[in-house]
C-alpha cells in the first residue's frame, strides 16, 4: 500500500501516541495541532490509512501494534499483558475486530492461540557502545574503575594507564591504581 507523506505521518503518530495495546481515542484536532497539520489533511490522512486499523465512534485501535511490540500471543501470568488484557476487555466491540483481524493476518490461529501460557519471546538486545556497564561490571557490589583511553598516570615516573581524573580547577590530575586518593579507594577498592 503506498502512503502520501501525511497518512506515513499519520500512522507514526498513532503507534507514537496510543497506549500499550494500540489504542487511541480519536482527537483529529489534536493531532492537527501536534502534527503541524490542518485539519482536514489529518481527517484524510486517517481515512488514508484505514486498513491499519480498526475503530468504533470513540477510539482506534492499530492492528499490528502488539504484533509488532511482540506481545503476541498474550500471556495472562505476564504482568505486562495484564495492562494490555484490561484493554482490550474494556473495549469489547475493537477487541472482536482485532480479533478477527489478527487471525486474518496470521498473527494468531485461533482464540486459544491468543492466550499462551508461556512467557512471550523476549526481545532481542543490541550490543552498542551504550554508558552502561555491559559486560564489565556488576550492578551490585563496588563500581569499577576502567582505563581512560589515551591518558596516563600523572605522577612523576609512572606511567600505568590512568583509571581516575581529579578535576581542580584549572587543571586535571590522572591517577592509576596504585596511585588513587584513599577516598577514591574506600570507594572503589
Amino acid at each position: 500500500m503506498e502512503l502520501n507523506a501525511s497518512a506515513k505521518l499519520m500512522f507514526f503518530f498513532l503507534c507514537e501516541n496510543c497506549d500499550c495495546a494500540g489504542f487511541w481515542e480519536i482527537n483529529i484536532k489534536e493531532a492537527a495541532y501536534r502534527m503541524a497539520l490542518n485539519e482536514e489533511t489529518v481527517y484524510q490522512a486517517f481515512r488514508d490509512i484505514e486498513k491499519c486499523y480498526v475503530r468504533d465512534d470513540r477510539f482506534c485501535a492499530i492492528v499490528s501494534f502488539l504484533h509488532h511490540q511482540r506481545n503476541l500471543p498474550l500471556n495472562p501470568e505476564n504482568k505486562a499483558h495484564i495492562g494490555i488484557l484490561n484493554r482490550l476487555i474494556s473495549h469489547p466491540g475493537l477487541y472482536e475486530a482485532l480479533k478477527i483481524r489478527w487471525e486474518s493476518k496470521g498473527y494468531i490461529q485461533s482464540e486459544r492461540t491468543l492466550w499462551n501460557q508461556a512467557p512471550s519471546k523476549p526481545l532481542q538486545r543490541g550490543y552498542g557502545k551504550g554508558r552502561g556497564l555491559g559486560d564489565k561490571g556488576s550492578l551490585r557490589g563496588k563500581p569499577h574503575l576502567y582505563p581512560i583511553p589515551g591518558r596516563n598516570c600523572s605522577v612523576p615516573g609512572c606511567g600505568m594507564p590512568a583509571v581516575y581524573r581529579n578535576s581542580s580547577g584549572t587543571y586535571d590530575t590522572f591517577k592509576c591504581l596504585e596511585h588513587l586518593p584513599e577516598k577514591v579507594k574506600a570507594v572503589y577498592c
